[in-house]
């Protein structure tokens, strides 16, 4: 077995260790506490109170702030903003090998593109709604555009993709915390996740970048390749389908482009970028 083979094995084998000690959304996955089910929202793997912190009508209004003009994709939607309580929620997720917590986090972006895109219930101006479940919404309605209730091809989604990272650190993290996130989108939404963009080179952090230096440092960094489902499956092409490109956090959109415009370039006619947190001034 080679290194990298038995260093995925051995971290498969300690989360596997860590499911049975801690039990999916036995705890909530932003303070801690114990989740009672009566008095939480624990579908989501969240209390009350983190709910309440995370899902403001404040904060879905400032993730609205994001611009699309000029970038290959045309529309951004993000759960909530980056810092804090999310901030803690995504590096548990990303740096503390706890990628259980995908799962709840992937819910809640199929959630919030549900809520856009066919109860019409935020637009800017209400929280959105995360009382339904993943179950009660999905189905050949959703995911083919014959919405009852008037979303019509506003919905229709053809594919879930996702920004990925470089194969040296998915190595040492065990996993890529985005394909994971398209994943659990993807069965939500009740739609094919693709496999199809890969990161061709490591970029430095781009922190304390500015948005020019950002655009640079991924220039180039990511191509297309043969098009798979999440099973294996080949996929045709692309040409005139609707996307939705995965990622954990927004903050310039720069890396995010950088796939669209390829998935643009592959006959994609729409792309759709959905975060969990988007980075916003003043947060």
């Amino acid at each position: 077995m080679k290194s990298g083979e038995s260093m995925g094995f051995w971290r498969e084998l300690g989360e596997e260790a860590l499911q049975l000690i801690y039990p999916e959304n036995l705890y909530c996955m932003g303070c801690g506490d114990f989740l009672d089910n009566e008095a939480t929202v624990s579908e989501w793997g969240l209390c009350g109170r983190c709910m309440e912190k995370l899902f403001s009508k404040e904060q879905l209004k400032k993730t609205m702030e994001k611009e699309c003009v000029g970038k290959n994709y045309q529309r951004v939607l993000s759960c909530t903003t980056y810092g804090g309580l999310s901030k803690e929620i995504i590096g548990k997720f990303k740096n503390n090998s706890q990628p259980w917590l995908g799962k709840n986090i992937g819910r809640l972006m199929a959630e919030r593109f549900r809520e856009e895109y066919f109860r019409g219930e935020v637009r800017g101006t209400e929280a959105w709604n995360t009382q339904t479940t993943c179950a009660e919404t999905v189905g050949d309605e959703f995911s083919h555009g014959e919405s009852s209730r008037g979303a019509k091809a506003l919905g229709r989604v053809d594919f879930v993709a996702f920004v990925p990272v470089h194969k040296h650190k998915k190595r040492l993290r065990g996993y890529d915390q985005a394909q994971l996130l398209a994943k659990q989108v993807a069965a939500c939404l009740g739609v094919p996740c693709l496999d199809c963009l890969m990161r061709t080179r490591m970029t430095a952090a781009m922190k304390n970048m500015s948005k020019e230096q950002r655009r640079f440092n991924v220039e180039g960094a990511f191509a297309w390749k043969e098009p798979m489902d999440c099973d294996g499956e080949k996929v045709s092409d692309l040409r005139g389908k609707r996307i939705l490109l995965i990622d954990d956090v927004v903050t310039t959109g720069s890396t995010a482009d950088a796939c669209a415009r390829i998935l643009r370039g592959q006959g994609a006619a729409e792309v759709i970028l959905i975060t969990f947190a988007a980075a916003v001034q003043g947060n």
